[in-house]
């Protein structure tokens, strides 16, 4: 396996985008083969991933990284995937059923599947598997998703009953979130129990270092996966992983720089997979101590950005301006009531004042790891210095970001994919036993709305409480949210059948019908 997370250069992306001409004649010959109606089996699929890091893991239940996030969703499957336009969709349950008023839900199984190491899937295996996200020592980000599931059990082996403490008729939606992926009943030292139901199994895993996937020959889904093997890469430069596309030693690289799009579309023998997202680029204020726990503080960055400008400059216009809370405009319980904010130098000098940090220089910590990276963190610090607001910004290796900033420093950039639900989205980050609450923000109510709305059925009221916790983080939240970015992924064109998915790059990692066009050579 190729290492390409050194040796790469902004200058050499010049070269790079040169250098694709010479290439043009085989990925021609590629598109020629592509065009065959049926899909080819085998060869070996290059993944450059955007992050990289020696905390890197197969856990699903505490993958943090987005690397992480490529390789379990290879290995393992969920119980339902969300499928835009249908909603949950049958994976390893193959139905679900509430009660009365959604205190219990019964999920049944799909018989005969087999994890990797010839176990057949029974419901203990999904009790493990979701009371190890629960277990306060696994440390889940996600336990707070569920963590109204009172209790958790097996009816026979193909039937798994969860009872709530609380309604919630959400819950099919909460379970598509990535983490929520089923490894065997004993499973609980990884990588060594790194084994499931997915249509690739592990061949080789080190943290920091590239990574190959082989067919798991037993898949479920008959016929599939018609990719032999898939290489993941850690590639953090930008840079890098676009030469890489471009010189042919990568198939598929994550969030393509924006500004480039233009530059990939016009090169014959490469693909920009395109998608609007609710995924948002986000900066976090700690609220706990410190200067952001003045909410007047927060008012004042929240007010400093030219947000269309932002969308524009850093993203090349590849999004849609966000107003400081997770529900994209076209959420249907996105609340328009809320005015869009924008640059405004007299609230920026008046929260100031109030805050009694009128000359206070602001250090914004961020990385080539958040999606749109550096570059996008200083188009923000000079627009928000042309309001007023004095901004630097401290640039942190992508290795290792992840676990040493996000929570630890006063003011962050990071960016979370859109998830299934508008309560999925506002659970995520918000809630105040959340373990992705990195900003430390606790609301009482705004927690006794997000559980209230789960067992809503009322689209009236629900509407009304999902505006009600969007205003709150308008209002008083931890973060600024400028922009949900559309996902933008490099392909070459031997990749085959590779679609944009809202909730994630890369289509999401639905992968078990991709194929490549030069299979068999």
């Amino acid at each position: 396996m190729t290492d390409w997370t050194n040796g790469w250069t902004r200058r050499q992306f010049g070269g790079g985008l040169a250098a694709a001409g010479a290439t043009a004649g085989i990925l021609a010959a590629a598109d020629r083969r592509a065009e065959a109606q049926q899909p080819i089996k085998g060869g070996r699929l290059r993944v450059g991933a955007q992050d990289i890091s020696a905390t890197e893991t197969i856990d699903p239940a505490i993958s943090l990284n987005s690397i992480d996030y490529i390789r379990i969703n290879l290995l393992y499957s969920r119980l339902v995937n969300f499928v835009p336009g249908i909603g949950p969709s049958p994976v390893l349950a193959t139905e679900w059923e509430p009660n009365a008023d959604a205190t219990r839900w019964v999920f049944r199984l799909r018989e005969g599947v087999e994890f990797h190491n010839g176990k057949t899937l029974i419901a203990d295996d999904v009790v493990h598997s979701l009371q190890r996200i629960q277990d306060p020592d696994t440390a889940s980000p996600v336990a707070g998703l569920i963590s109204d599931v009172a209790s958790i059990s097996a009816d026979g082996d193909n039937t798994v009953v969860l009872d709530m403490s609380a309604p919630n008729a959400d819950l099919p939606n909460l379970l598509t979130e990535y983490h929520f992926l089923i490894v065997p009943a004993d499973a609980n030292d990884f990588p060594a129990d790194a084994v499931g139901t997915g249509p690739w199994m592990v061949q080789d895993f080190e943290p920091g270092r590239p990574s190959l996937f082989v067919r798991n020959q037993n898949y479920f889904r008959e016929g599939l996966p018609y990719i032999d093997e898939v290489e993941v890469t850690g590639v953090p430069d930008n840079t890098a992983r676009s030469n890489a596309l471009l010189a042919g030693e990568l198939d598929v690289i994550a969030e393509i720089d924006p500004r480039l799009v233009a530059q990939f579309e016009a090169i014959e023998g490469v693909t920009v997979l395109s998608g609007a997202s609710g995924s948002h680029v986000v900066y976090p204020m700690m609220c706990n101590e410190g200067l952001y726990a003045d909410n007047n503080m927060r008012l004042a960055v929240k007010h400093a950005l030219d947000r269309q400008r932002y969308v524009d400059i850093a993203y090349g216009g590849h999004g849609i301006v966000a107003n400081d809370h997770p529900i994209a405009p076209f959420d249907p319980y996105h609340c328009s009531d809320i005015p869009q904010r924008d640059a405004d130098p007299d609230k920026v000098k008046y929260h100031l004042r109030q805050a009694g940090h009128e000359n206070t220089t602001l250090t914004l910590e961020t990385s080539d790891a958040v999606y749109g990276g550096v570059d996008s963190a200083v188009v923000m610090a000079e627009l928000m210095n042309e309001t007023g607001l004095s901004v630097s910004v401290a640039r942190n290796p992508a290795d290792g970001y992840w676990s040493e900033v996000p929570g630890k420093k006063p003011w962050f950039g990071t960016y979370y994919f859109g998830r299934p639900s508008a309560n999925a989205m506002l659970s995520l980050v918000y809630l105040s036993d959340s373990g992705w609450n990195e900003p430390q923000w606790k609301s009482e109510r705004f927690d006794a709305i997000i559980h209230e709305a789960r067992g809503v059925t009322d689209e009236g009221l629900l509407k009304e409480l999902y505006c009600e916790a969007q205003w709150m983080l308008h209002d008083e939240g931890p973060s600024l949210m400028p922009i949900f970015y559309n996902w933008l992924d490099g392909l070459s064109s031997r990749v085959q059948a590779m679609e944009a998915h809202p909730h994630g790059p890369l289509g999401q990692l639905k992968w078990d019908e991709v194929w490549l066009s030069d299979g068999e050579a």
